[in-house]
């Protein structure tokens, strides 16, 4: 294969991997749903460290332990945005520069 081909394999696999982490946060809100109307906490960090020991165990490479770490903590911080919406304080009243 030549850089074109390898770069269009790259393509479709970067097409399949944004499907499926769409299907993720799909998942990941029905998920948060549950746990509000439970009333159970959106930051479960046991089943974060769970997740990271089942794909550093099942990981076969060229990826290391930590890249996956890493690309994983972004997915997981982007789903936790996903179950909760962001709240923001600020000090004073609106429209007083003290919002921004």
């Amino acid at each position: 294969m030549n850089l074109d081909d390898w770069r269009s394999r790259i393509n479709d696999l970067d097409n399949q991997i944004l499907r499926l982490l769409n299907q993720r946060a799909e998942a990941v809100l029905h998920v948060g749903d549950l746990k509000r109307r439970q009333g159970a906490p959106i930051y479960a960090p046991e089943r974060e460290a769970e997740i990271f020991r089942r794909l550093t165990t099942t990981n076969s490479g060229p990826l290391t332990a930590e890249a996956i770490g890493a690309i994983w903590r972004e997915v997981l911080s982007a789903s936790r945005a996903l179950e909760s919406p962001m709240t923001i304080a600020y000090f004073g009243p609106q429209a007083t520069f003290t919002h921004q």
